[in-house]
């Protein structure tokens, strides 16, 4: 599998590369944004039909507001919890295709397991592959430019102490890695890093 990072505005999108197939991780704020994605997938020599699934770790609009160019361009089948969905759909006006539960498993890129994280949202998912080490948190967690990590900003969350609370889930997952929409990736020893919040 190869991980490629899409810097957007506020936010960042990845798409992971498996095989002839690609997997989107949310959207960006825009169709704008989203063309930006769509650019990216030119320049790995790909098409945009070779983006199967389009997964979204959650409902705010800077993850979903590029959705429905993507589902557009794409035929990608639209991804995300299923207590999010609703909102999603609203917000975008785009179904989701594929609505999932914790711990569910998508056969792809060798196994992506969603996880249930509520708190910022009530549908909020983090995407943990195993073969990789690796967990994409969408907003699960912040980072700063250094890597540091941090629970989402308490006014971004329907429910900040859930939020942070829920953070000590991921610590039974055997990761090395932690993907973020916001700030700087954590590409070693994101686990411990992990432990030293929910510990405070």
């Amino acid at each position: 599998m190869i991980i490629h990072t899409i810097e957007l505005s506020v936010s960042k999108s990845y798409l992971l590369e498996c095989g002839q197939r690609l997997i989107l991780v949310d959207t960006g704020y825009s169709a704008e944004e989203a063309d930006k994605i769509l650019e990216r997938v030119r320049t790995l020599g790909r098409n945009n039909h070779d983006v199967k699934y389009c997964i979204l770790t959650h409902r705010h609009e800077d993850h979903t507001l590029g959705l429905r160019r993507i589902k557009e361009s794409t035929g990608a089948s639209i991804v995300s919890h299923e207590a999010e969905a609703p909102e999603i759909e609203r917000i975008s006006g785009v179904q989701v295709d594929v609505k999932v539960r914790d711990h569910e498993v998508m056969d792809e890129c060798g196994g992506i397991e969603f996880i249930h994280v509520p708190g910022h949202t009530a549908g909020n998912l983090c995407l943990y592959i195993r073969k990789e080490r690796a967990l994409f948190a969408g907003d699960t967690v912040f980072a700063d430019e250094q890597g540091r990590l941090s629970p989402p900003p308490e006014i971004y969350c329907d429910d900040a102490a859930m939020a942070r609370g829920e953070l000590k889930r991921l610590l039974a997952l055997d990761f090395e890695k932690i993907y973020v929409s916001h700030g700087e990736n954590l590409l070693t020893g994101a686990k411990e890093a992990l432990k030293k919040i929910v510990e405070r």
